[in-house]
C-alpha cells in the first residue's frame, strides 16, 4: 500500500552534465503530471511523463528539473544586421525629424532583443535524456519510499480499525437473535392486550407478529458486514492495495450500517452501528490518501 504524498530529490552528475529532479506528490482522484523544466528539455517532457506513470496511478504530481551543462562548447554569435539597420535607420529619421540628437550605440543596439543572440552547438538531446531519465528514477525511488513508509503507517491503522468494526459485528450478531426475541414477545403482548375481548385466530396472529418481526431483521446485513470487511483485509494483504478498491468497501461498509441502524429497536445494537459509522467515517478519510 503507498501513500500519495511523498516526496524525492535526486542530483546526478555525468560528463559536466547536472541534473536536480525533485518529485512532490499530493492526493487526487486521478493523475496529474506537472513538470516544471527549462525551455530547452521541453522535448523530453513526454519522456518524464511515461516513466512516472509507470509507477504512479494517481496523484497530484509536481516534477521540477533544473540542469547545467558545463562543459566547454564553442558558441555562436548570430546577428541579424537588417533587424539593426531598421533600427538605425529609425533612429536617424526620429532624430532628423524631431531634432534631437541620435543617441544610438552598439551597446544599446545589443540590448534589443533578437539582434545579437548567442547559440551553442546543438543540443545533445540523446544524452540529456539518458541522464534525465537517469535521474529522475532515483528521485522516484526516494519518493516511493517515502509513499510506502507512510502507505504502511496508514495500512497499520487501518488494520486496526478493521478489527474492532469485526467485533462491533460479532455483538450486533450476537445480540439480534436477543433483540427478535423480545421485539416478538413484546409485539405479541401488545396485541393480545388490545385483542382481550375479541376472538382470534392464534395462528394467524403468530404468522402475522412473524412477517412484522422479519421486518427488522438485520441477518443479511451482518452477513454482508462480515464478507466486505474480509474483502477489506483482502485488499490490505495484496501488494497493489487500490485506493479506488478501498473506498468502494467503504460505501458499502456504510450502507449496510445505516440499514442496521433503521431497523433496530435495540440500543445495543444501535450504539454498535453508530460506532462501526464512525470508524467507517475515520477510515474513509484515510483512503483519500491512498493510491
Amino acid at each position: 500500500m503507498k501513500s500519495m504524498t511523498g516526496y524525492g530529490k535526486a542530483v546526478l552528475c555525468i560528463d559536466d552534465i547536472e541534473f536536480k529532479i525533485e518529485i512532490k506528490t499530493v492526493n487526487n482522484r486521478y493523475l496529474d503530471i506537472n513538470c516544471k523544466m527549462p525551455r530547452l528539455l521541453y522535448a523530453l517532457e513526454e519522456d518524464v511523463r511515461k516513466t512516472i506513470s509507470a509507477q504512479i496511478k494517481r496523484g497530484r504530481i509536481d516534477v521540477y528539473i533544473n540542469f547545467s551543462d558545463n562543459r566547454k562548447k564553442d558558441v555562436n554569435i548570430n546577428i541579424n544586421l537588417n533587424l539593426a539597420k531598421g533600427y538605425l535607420n529609425a533612429a536617424r529619421t526620429l532624430s532628423g525629424e524631431l531634432n534631437i540628437s541620435n543617441d544610438l550605440t552598439v551597446k544599446r543596439l545589443f540590448d534589443i532583443p533578437d539582434i545579437v543572440r548567442a547559440e551553442e552547438g546543438d543540443t545533445d538531446t540523446e544524452l540529456y535524456r539518458n541522464i534525465l531519465l537517469q535521474c529522475l528514477s532515483l528521485a522516484l525511488e526516494q519518493l516511493n519510499i517515502m509513499r510506502e513508509t507512510e502507505g504502511g503507517t496508514i495500512k497499520k491503522d487501518i488494520s486496526q480499525k478493521i478489527a474492532l468494526m469485526h467485533s462491533l459485528t460479532n455483538k450486533i450478531e450476537q445480540r439480534a437473535p436477543i433483540m427478535h426475541d423480545e421485539n416478538r414477545k413484546k409485539l405479541k403482548q401488545r396485541i393480545v392486550d388490545a385483542l382481550e375481548n375479541v376472538n382470534y385466530d392464534e395462528t394467524r396472529l403468530l404468522n402475522e407478529i412473524a412477517f412484522y418481526v422479519d421486518k427488522y431483521n438485520t441477518d443479511e446485513e451482518i452477513l454482508r458486514l462480515k464478507s466486505h470487511l474480509g474483502q477489506f483485509e483482502t485488499i490490505l494483504s495484496s501488494k497493489d492495495a487500490s485506493g479506488r478498491k478501498i473506498d468502494f468497501l467503504i460505501q458499502e461498509l456504510n450502507r449496510e450500517a445505516n440499514t442496521i441502524c433503521s431497523k433496530s429497536a435495540d440500543t445495543q445494537i444501535t450504539n454498535c452501528a453508530l460506532e462501526l459509522k464512525t470508524e467507517i467515517e475515520k477510515i474513509r478519510e484515510q483512503v483519500q490518501n491512498i493510491e
